[in-house]
């Protein structure tokens, strides 16, 4: 099995994947965009430079540059004619991102069929959710934020029941933050089945421990 290669182009950050093509574009996109803002480069791919301006010329060509060296070798055809960091940005992306409709229907779709059993922990489950909705943003379609709260409790399992009605039920909005925050506390491997939950004052979601009962003689 073949290890992608990865690189940070000498920002001094950790290694990232290299664009593979639209299979990693999103993701490549927003670890691309942090290193050019840890740079101060960022604005080179917002809009191309007076090139009167000897520095920013500089700095465009340096930002061109990281770009071109954070793609593998079969996606350097989109961004050879390329001039600018502005332009590089753009080929990638008129190559590699899918804003048409099958694609944001695919998204949908899949945003909806997630089901925590398909994966191996809460934190998997969650991160893909938030992905997912994430690509949806970017293509212009952007999940209501209860909508994708109440879709991470649809997911959830029967075992999760009295969690997901006591989330339902709290004295609280009910925003993804909130869900979310809730599920990572959980520990996945505990049997939710065998506790109660209640929803204190502050909407806080906490264990109510079962009464014990002693046998008479």
């Amino acid at each position: 099995m073949s290890i992608p290669s990865t690189s940070s182009a000498g920002s001094g950050l950790p290694a990232i994947e290299k664009l593979q093509g639209s299979t990693n574009f999103d993701t490549w996109k927003f670890d691309v965009e942090c290193i050019l803002v840890h740079d101060d480069l960022w604005q080179y791919v917002e809009e191309v430079p007076n090139p009167e301006d000897t520095v920013a010329r500089r700095g465009d060509q340096k930002a061109r540059t990281k770009i071109c060296l954070l793609v593998e070798n079969h996606c350097k055809v989109h961004v050879r004619k390329a001039t600018s960091a502005f332009q590089t940005w753009n080929s990638l992306k008129t190559a590699y991102e899918d804003k048409g409709i099958n694609n944001r229907c695919r998204l949908l779709s899949t945003l909806v069929c997630l089901k925590l059993n398909m994966f191996n922990s809460i934190i998997e489950y969650v991160t893909e959710l938030m992905r997912v909705a994430n690509q949806l943003a970017d293509l212009g379609k952007e999940v209501d934020d209860e909508l994708l709260a109440a879709l991470m409790l649809q997911g959830l399992p029967d075992k999760y029941t009295l969690v997901r009605l006591a989330l339902e039920n709290a004295n609280t909005e009910l925003t993804s933050d909130y869900v979310k925050t809730k599920l990572l506390q959980l520990d996945d491997n505990k049997a939710i089945t065998s506790t109660s939950f209640t929803v204190s004052n502050n909407s806080a979601l906490t264990e109510k421990p079962k009464k014990k009962f002693v046998q008479r003689k």
